[in-house]
């Protein structure tokens, strides 16, 4: 059950915003919790032997 904010007389709606919100938000956990997202197609992954660079980089600062 979602809650139904008050709205004064003198506002006008042009759009719910926080239904539009609230249901993208209900799809992005169930995609997480599914395991269907990220995906491949939505990460980026580093190039190989540029870790290795990353974490003597790293060392420097410790």
């Amino acid at each position: 059950m979602r809650l139904q904010a008050f709205t004064p007389k003198f506002v006008k709606k042009y759009a719910n915003v926080a239904e539009v919100i609230t249901s993208a938000m209900e799809a992005y956990i169930e995609d997480v919790k599914a395991g269907a997202f990220p995906a491949d197609e939505h990460c980026y992954r580093m190039i190989r032997g540029e870790e290795e660079k990353f974490q003597e980089m790293i060392k420097e600062y410790e």
